[in-house]
Formats: C-alpha cells, structure tokens, sequence
C-alpha cells in the first residue's frame, strides 16, 4: 500500500473514532436536555390547580415557556383558568410557578401596557426591601426578574423597583434631597453592573470607580450622593455581579447551545 493511500486510510479511521465520539456526547447532552425539560413539565405540572386534570397542562407550560410573546402565553393561560384574570392572579402565578423563564417574566412586566404595570406592581408588593442597601435590593430584585433589553423596559423596571424601595425605606430615604434620586442612583448601578461584566467591554474601557462617582454627581437636586455611600455599591458590584437566577429554561438553552454549537470535523481539517 502506498503512503497516500496509508495516509488516507488514517484519516478515514481518525474520521470515524471522532464521528462515534460526537454521536456518543450528543446522546450524553440530549439524554441531560431531556431530564431537564422533563423536570420543567413535571414540577409545573404537579402545582397546576387540581380541579382541572383532565386539561393539557404540558401545552399550556410549553407555550409559557417557549412563546416570544409572553402577552400570549399568559392569555392563554388566562383563557384556559389555568391561572386568574386579575394583576394579584398573575403575579403570584409568577413568583409561585417554577419552570418559568426569568427573561419571559422581565419582558412581560416591562410593558407599558397598564395591566402589565399592575402586575409589576404586584409582584414588587411581594418583596420587602427593608434596612438593604439599595444594590442588595436590586439583587434580590433581579434574582427574580431579569432586568434587560430596550432602555424603556428597563426604565419602567426600576423606576417600579425605586417606588418599592423608598416605600420599605422611609428613613433612609430622608438622606436623600429629592426621592428620584433613588431611581437615578439604581438605574446607574444597572448601567455599572452591565459595563463591568459585559464581555463587549475591554478591560480598559469598563467604567472606574471616579468615573462612577464623576457620572452622579449634582443628581440629587444639585447635591452629590456621599462619596462613601458610591464608594461601598463600587465595591459590591464589583465583587458580586448582579445576576438573575438559573431557571429551567436557561439550563435547556445552555445545554441545546452545547449539542447544537459543535461543528463537524472534515478530514481536511485533521493533521496527521
């Protein structure tokens, strides 16, 4: 046998030990997918209200789950008395109901529809921030609620979140000349926590703490914000970042983007 045909005969074999050992990962990855979104179906599942087994409860979660518009997924839910009809309803539907995709939650109360502002509302009723700090209470805040995408969206968010805090605050609040404040001073810790831990960012450009500090000042009715007070939230964001909780969804998506992500080898990508 020639060394061409030695050397080809090589790299049909080193081919097919990759091709068996992709197939056997992709089991691996499909079987772990499939174990998470059947634990998905089956903890939603056992806590849909009992008077109704007989309904397709695992299309009514696929389509909470997996709808682009959450509008419609919680309609349907709605028109199938899977939940109430009422902003109280919902939002315990949301903070109750496990399986949910906390990008999906954030979308829905970012509306400017009112109704969904009512449930916003709601739902923020549910969270006590009192004595926290106000980046520990936008963590416990975003650990619910995935804070992102279009600056209104994220602008109504936390302009809900501040009205919350300054209502579980009311001492704390009084340091502050003008209670705006506390939204201008969350919205800039938002700001923050996305320039320091985005991967877009090069390290030498993410914010610093004077340019912080430089971009608050005079917010408050003229006034600066306590150096000291800018100097703790710094050192806490940059320490902790904030971040929402893993849910059932992003588990799938991380490990679809694991299957889905790798790309075949070509012979005429081996050496030998």
């Amino acid at each position: 046998m020639s060394g061409e045909k030695v050397r080809m005969t090589r790299m049909k074999m080193m081919e097919m030990r990759m091709r068996k050992r992709r197939r056997r990962k992709g089991r691996r990855m499909r079987r772990k997918m499939k174990k998470i979104t059947d634990s998905v179906v089956g903890a939603t599942q056992t806590q849909l209200p009992d008077e109704q087994p007989a309904r397709s409860r695992k299309e009514a979660i696929k389509v909470v789950l997996v709808c682009r518009k959450p509008e419609k997924g919680i309609q349907y839910l709605i028109e199938k008395g899977f939940v109430s009809d009422t902003p109280v309803g919902i939002a315990r539907f949301i903070l109750e109901r496990k399986g949910l995709s906390r990008q999906m939650i954030g979308e829905f109360l970012g509306s400017r529809q009112q109704f969904n502002k009512d449930v916003l509302d709601c739902v923020l009723d549910e969270m006590d921030f009192s004595g926290m700090d106000l980046d520990e209470a936008l963590r416990k805040f975003q650990a619910q609620i995935k804070v992102q995408g279009e600056a209104q969206r994220v602008e109504r968010l936390v302009e809900a979140f501040s009205q919350r805090y300054c209502v579980c605050n009311p001492v704390l609040i009084r340091q502050f000349q003008n209670p705006d404040t506390i939204f201008i001073l969350a919205f800039a810790i938002i700001l923050l926590n996305t320039d320091m831990y985005s991967p877009n960012v090069k390290p030498e450009r993410k914010m610093k703490l004077e340019d912080f500090i430089k971009n608050l000042r005079g917010v408050d009715n003229g006034q600066d914000i306590p150096r000291d007070l800018l100097v703790a939230i710094y050192g806490r964001i940059q320490k902790w970042e904030l971040r929402t909780n893993d849910d059932h969804v992003s588990q799938v998506q991380a490990v679809e983007r694991m299957v889905v992500g790798k790309k075949p080898v070509r012979s005429s990508e081996i050496r030998t």
